[in-house]
């Protein structure tokens, strides 16, 4: 089973990484084959809204967006993790999402039988960062798994690093990670 972590966060090492690598540490446990990928280092230009994206064969970027999007919608199981920023995920994770309006405007669902949604925030922004992002995932059409097979793990970091002095918070991503893992082994 291959799952794929999706990274938004604009900070190597920061505390969204760590959480989306305990997590996908806890899905390895379980026998998944495990990526890593970072937005922050891949070039994905912005969207730009064409009124005719639903005729065009292919997005006219050509950029890392093609790879991911691939990775994306073949995977088992996607966890996407974000920081918060301004009561919404990042910019980083805006772009990822905003590309996949090709994808939405071609019917290219994921073939993902779970997914997981990361938010990591000091202390506001949970409510309509979850939103924004399932809003992507199950209303924009992408996630066509059962609603039960799509689980989120809110983290209460603010301050650089926070989430490695947390126990706790690492044994919540590492479990969410592998109870990510075991609804895909269930629905096979």
């Amino acid at each position: 089973m291959k799952i794929l972590g999706i990274s938004g966060s604009p900070r190597p090492g920061g505390n969204t990484d760590t959480l989306l690598l305990e997590a996908l540490r806890g899905a390895s446990h379980q026998g998944a084959d495990t990526t890593f990928v970072a937005l922050r280092d891949l070039s994905i230009s912005p969207c730009s809204g064409h009124p005719d994206c639903a005729s065009r064969a292919a997005c006219h970027h050509t950029d890392d967006f093609q790879a991911l999007s691939y990775q994306f919608l073949s995977s088992d199981a996607v966890i996407l993790a974000t920081p918060v920023y301004y009561w919404n995920m990042s910019a980083q994770m805006k772009t990822f999402v905003d590309r996949n309006y090709f994808n939405y405007k071609h019917e290219g669902y994921m073939d993902a039988r779970a997914a997981g949604i990361i938010i990591v925030a000091a202390s506001e922004g949970f409510d309509e960062t979850e939103q924004a992002m399932r809003n992507f995932l199950v209303s924009g059409g992408q996630f066509t798994g059962a609603p039960d097979a799509l689980a989120v793990l809110r983290a209460q970091a603010g301050y650089r690093l926070e989430a490695k002095q947390q126990p706790a918070l690492l044994k919540a991503a590492e479990d969410f990670g592998a109870g990510i893992a075991l609804k895909v082994s269930q629905t096979r």
